[in-house]
């Protein structure tokens, strides 16, 4: 999921505050959190500069650290 450059550091904290791991994974050399849903759906912010789509805010998110949007997904059953 794509969130603003400068919101890296406002993710962990919101998500282990509801008991959430996050993992800090690079990808190319660029930083990127991956964290899986309760049910265990697996996600990963993207940082993105520049990005055009509005976030989308709710639930306590400001609008300079909301997602804006998904990208390509890959689905697969789980074991």
């Amino acid at each position: 999921m794509a969130i603003p450059a400068d919101s890296l550091n406002y993710w962990p904290d919101r998500l282990t505050k509801h008991d959430i791991v996050v993992t800090n994974t690079d990808v190319f050399g660029k930083r990127r959190l991956a964290f899986a849903h309760p049910c265990g759906i697996r996600y990963v912010l993207v940082p993105v500069e520049g990005e055009r789509r509005e976030g989308r805010t709710g639930g306590g998110v400001p609008g300079e650290y909301a997602i804006h949007g998904a990208g390509r997904g890959r689905a697969w059953p789980s074991r």
